[in-house]
């Protein structure tokens, strides 16, 4: 059964006199009549906390905007959470991985993982609930989420950043990254 719709409204896009469409949201009800599959420490809702998407291709420097975006904007950052292998959600949720896949339904982690790909905003309002800040950035690459999911995710984000970077470049990047074994990795104060 879907959640009924409340409301949409539209909010406006800082400094500016416009408006985003992606930032028409649909208010989904999670409290009171709501199904509860994840069980919340505490509950938010899902328009209280903000969150920021990165969309883009791997290789494209997402992880080095996601670290900015963690050390200037103090937002947690979380990276691929909806990856298609859990053992990567896991690593890109650190300390907050076994708490979260604790109330995640499902025996086994290909279970738990599909239940993370196919309700979004609760996964999302588990991780805000987990955080230490109430501002959430993480990555979404192709394929991680199919379209109604991330139209969901999307609609109710506080942004979307997406980057674009030639394929060309990407494809050595990734060649060059699996050849030393290196893929991302924190920034060091040096390289600011």
């Amino acid at each position: 059964m879907e959640p009924e719709r409340t409301d949409t409204a539209e909010l406006p896009v800082p400094g500016s006199g416009f408006s985003h469409p992606a930032q028409r949201c649909q208010r989904i009800p999670y409290g009171r009549g709501a199904p509860a599959r994840l069980q919340h420490k505490k509950s938010k809702g899902f328009q209280v906390t903000k969150y920021f998407v990165v969309i883009a291709h791997a290789r494209s420097g997402s992880t080095l905007l996601c670290r900015k975006l963690e050390q200037f904007a103090q937002a947690a950052v979380y990276l691929e959470i909806f990856h298609p292998r859990l053992e990567v959600i896991k690593r890109h949720l650190g300390e907050h991985a076994e708490t979260i896949c604790d109330r995640t339904p499902g025996t086994t982690d290909v279970e738990k993982r599909a239940f993370l790909a196919t309700h979004p905003g609760e996964f999302i309002e588990t991780l805000a609930a987990e955080s230490p800040t109430p501002t959430l950035v993480f990555k979404i690459f192709p394929g991680h989420l199919k379209p109604p999911h991330l139209r969901q995710v999307i609609m109710n984000s506080a942004g979307v950043i997406m980057l674009h970077r030639n394929l060309l470049h990407s494809h050595i990047s990734n060649k060059i990254a699996k050849e030393k074994k290196k893929w991302g990795g924190k920034i060091q104060a040096a390289n600011l």
